[in-house]
């Protein structure tokens, strides 16, 4: 089966003006997303992950790399041929109250990509789409003759994917569509997501720092350090058995909602982050690792994969058990069945 999106080798540098350096944002990434499902994106601020979505998106260019979207390569063909895609691949951004139009209605946000894309020509079932779309997303008819000032971060956000959903999309990349709500929001649009992906079967990138919530609505996860995969697989091998040394300490600093659980062992990292100007030659991590070894400083490791789909970029892979075991003392309650 044809993958909805699929990387490879993506890298993304930003020029720095007056100077002959680069920053390196994304360097080498790789992955898939198959139809239906979900792959949470996770790593540390700076990281580079709202950097691999927005190059998905052509909302910036990538600097090398495939892009491919269905099977077909976009990569670099022109903005106005990739504007047929532009339908298919929709963004949920982090602060809704940013990304709205203040000037707008809500009911003219939604309405707004039925117009651009002559979705529905006529204007009285440009009307009855938009409150479809309203109340797929839990909206009420009055919140549609609301400005976004007037409504609550989970109300616009509401409106968001709304807008990002009216033209029934393929792929859908998720900013972050959580961090600036409250916890009740929180959950009800996680839910929804969950709800509108079971119905529709849309393909969502969910870019996160929130572990638990990525837990809980990923089928699998990819984890970023400094503009590189250092580890790929399903939510149950990222959480309940973690090989690399990064995250087993992402994870290690994970607020387990469970007060009664056993914790998993602390794993501290050690040291400075190094500057994605200056780039180490060898392991990004090793400076900061404790089971570095002289190899890992001149070589960078492969992501390799170590079964079932579970992939790792260390060299020590096979010895990190020596620094303890590390597991969840509690079953994963994950959407796979």
């Amino acid at each position: 089966m044809t993958s909805v999106l699929e990387l490879r080798d993506l890298v993304k540098h930003f020029p720095i003006m007056g100077s002959k350096n680069e920053v390196h944002a994304v360097t080498g990434v790789s992955f898939t997303i198959g139809p239906g499902e979900t792959l949470g994106l996770v790593g540390e601020s700076g990281s580079g992950k709202t950097t691999v979505g927005r190059c998905v998106l052509r909302l910036i260019e990538p600097t090398s790399g495939t892009i491919l979207f269905r099977g077909e390569d976009v990569t670099h063909i022109p903005q106005d041929d990739f504007r047929q895609y532009r339908p298919k691949m929709q963004m949920v951004f982090q602060d809704p109250g940013d990304s709205l139009n203040p000037r707008q209605l809500a009911a003219s946000i939604i309405e707004e990509p039925l117009l651009l894309w002559h979705k529905c020509p006529d204007r009285a079932d440009r009307r009855r789409r938009v409150e479809e779309l309203a109340e797929t997303v839990k909206m009420t008819y009055g919140m549609l003759e609301q400005y976004p000032h007037q409504m609550s971060g989970g109300e616009q956000q509401r409106v968001g994917i709304a807008k990002a959903i009216a033209t029934d999309p393929d792929l859908l990349i998720l900013d972050e569509p959580t961090s600036s709500l409250d916890p009740s929001a929180h959950a009800e649009i996680i839910e929804l997501l969950i709800k509108l992906q079971e119905e529709r079967n849309y393909s969502y990138l969910f870019i996160s720092h929130d572990l638990m919530t990525v837990r809980h609505i990923s089928h699998r996860v990819a984890i970023m350090y400094l503009s590189q995969l250092v580890e790929v697989g399903t939510t149950t091998q990222i959480f309940k058995e973690p090989q690399h040394p990064y995250s087993r300490s992402l994870l290690s600093a994970v607020l387990y909602p469970d007060p009664t659980a056993r914790r998993p062992r602390s794993y501290r990292l050690q040291g400075e982050i190094p500057s994605p100007i200056h780039l180490p030659r060898g392991c990004y991590l090793a400076s900061r690792c404790p089971v570095a070894e002289p190899r890992c400083l001149d070589s960078v490791p492969p992501l390799i994969e170590i079964g079932e789909g579970h992939k790792v970029a260390c060299f020590r892979v096979s010895t990190l058990d020596e620094l303890g075991e590390y597991k969840y003392a509690v079953d994963l309650e994950t959407r796979i069945t």
